[in-house]
C-alpha cells in the first residue's frame, strides 16, 4: 500500500500540449516550485528519452514529469534515478501489471516489449541540485514511425494488454497520481536509509512494498547485492527487478555498433552493467556509452 502524501502535494497540472514536460518542469524547478510538483501533458511534441532519443508521444499516453528536491549529499545522487525507477515500477505492479520489469538502465518492459520510458535529469539550480523525473507510459501500443528498426529497439506494448485479468484500466489522472506518490515514497525511504547508514544498508520497505519481489538471493551476493558505491543500498531490489538477467545480451554503442555480447549478470554498486563471457571474464559497461539489447532481437 502506498503511503499518502496527497494532502501536502500541489495538484498535478494538466496541459494539452507541450514540447517536453521535463523541460517545462526544469524551468519551474529553477524557481520556487516545491518538491513533488508535477506536470502531465496530453501530447508531447519534443519528448526525449535516454541519450536524447525521441519519444513517440501521441495523444492517449501518459506523459508525466515530477520535480524532486533530494535531501542527500552529492555523492549519493547517482542512486536517485534507480530509486525513482523502482518507485515507478512498484506503482505499475500495484495497479495490476505484475510482469513489468526494468530494462537497464531504467526503461520498463514486459518480456521483450517496452511499456514505459523513463528519463531522470539532475539540474543545478540556485539552491543546489534538483531532479526532474519523466515517464511516458503507453496506455495502448502506439503506431510506430516508418523508420522504426525492430532490430535496434524493443517493440512497444500497451498497459491495457499487460494488466492482469482482474485489474481495472486506470485513467490517466489516476495513473499519474499513483506513480507520483510511489516515486516520492521511494525517495523518502531511500533518503531515510542513507541518513541512517550512509547508503550502505538494504531497504526492506522499498524491496517489499514498492517493488514486490524476492531479493534475498541478491542481498547476499558480494558483487550484485552488497557492493560498495552509491547504488549499494538499492542493489538488491534493483537487480531483482531487472529484465534479461541470466540471458544472452548485446551491448550496443551510441552509433549502433555492437560493443560486446555475453550473459547479463546484473548491475554493480556504481551502476555498471556486468556482462560475462564464455572464458569466464566479466566486463563492466556504463549507461552513458552503451545500451542493452536481448540477443534475440
Amino acid at each position: 500500500m502506498i503511503e499518502s502524501h496527497v494532502e501536502t502535494l500541489p495538484p498535478i497540472e494538466v496541459i494539452d500540449q507541450v514540447g517536453s514536460t521535463n523541460a517545462e518542469l526544469k524551468r519551474l524547478g529553477r524557481g520556487d516550485a516545491p518538491h513533488g510538483t508535477a506536470l502531465r501533458a496530453n501530447v508531447q511534441t519534443a519528448g526525449r528519452g535516454q541519450r536524447s532519443h525521441t519519444w513517440v508521444s501521441p495523444k492517449g499516453g501518459l506523459y508525466l514529469s515530477v520535480l524532486i528536491r533530494p535531501n542527500v549529499p552529492g555523492e549519493a545522487l547517482p542512486a536517485l534515478p534507480v530509486a525513482l525507477a523502482l518507485g515507478a515500477l512498484g506503482a505499475l505492479r500495484e495497479m495490476g501489471c505484475p510482469r513489468v520489469r526494468l530494462k537497464w538502465p531504467n526503461d520498463i518492459v514486459v518480456e521483450h516489449r517496452k511499456v514505459a520510458g523513463i528519463l531522470t535529469e539532475l539540474v543545478s539550480g540556485g539552491d543546489g541540485v534538483f531532479a526532474v523525473f519523466g515517464i511516458g507510459v503507453n496506455m495502448e501500443p502506439p503506431a510506430m514511425p516508418d523508420d522504426f528498426d525492430e532490430a535496434d529497439a524493443l517493440l512497444p506494448a500497451g498497459l491495457r494488454d499487460e494488466l492482469s485479468p482482474t485489474a481495472q484500466m486506470p485513467s490517466l489522472d489516476e495513473l499519474a497520481e499513483r506513480i507520483r506518490l510511489s516515486i516520492l515514497n521511494a525517495v523518502t525511504w531511500w533518503t531515510e536509509a542513507y541518513g541512517r547508514v550512509g547508503g550502505r544498508a538494504a531497504l526492506p520497505k522499498l524491496a517489499t512494498r514498492a517493488v514486490g519481489v524476492e531479493v534475498d538471493r541478491w542481498a547476499e551476493d558480494p558483487v550484485r547485492g552488497g557492493a560498495e558505491g552509491p547504488l549499494a543500498s538499492l542493489l538488491a531490489p534493483y537487480n531483482a527487478s531487472l529484465a534479461f538477467v541470466g540471458e544472452k545480451v548485446r551491448m550496443v554503442a551510441i552509433d549502433g555498433g555492437e560493443v560486446a555480447r555475453g550473459t547479463f549478470l546484473g548491475v554493480d554498486g556504481y551502476g555498471h552493467a556486468l556482462v560475462a563471457h564464455a572464458d569466464g571474464s566479466v566486463e563492466m559497461h556504463d549507461a552513458a556509452d552503451v545500451s542493452l539489447r536481448p540477443d534475440s532481437l
